[in-house]
């Protein structure tokens, strides 16, 4: 597996949520752990976009994410 792709419905709000934004940490933890990058998909707020960000996401794609953020830059090719 190259990339894991984590569902909208585990991403979304998770700025907001600190036990959810935990697990994705974990998660995105054991995915680099075997070698796989992690593309949050369908990311709707700032807030979202930085946290996934900050949990160590490769790759952001959604509305949220432009293709003008330094931060974010590569990950945006993913709504390509």
């Amino acid at each position: 597996v190259d990339i894991v792709h984590l569902a909208p419905e585990l991403t979304t709000g998770c700025a907001q949520a600190p036990s959810t934004l935990q697990f994705v940490t974990e998660l995105v933890v054991a995915c680099h752990r075997a070698g796989a990058r992690v593309l949050a998909s369908e990311v709707r707020t700032e807030a979202d976009a930085d946290a996934l960000a900050a949990a160590g996401c490769d790759l952001l794609a959604g509305p949220a994410v432009t293709p003008r953020s330094s931060t974010r830059g590569a990950a945006s090719q993913a709504n390509d």
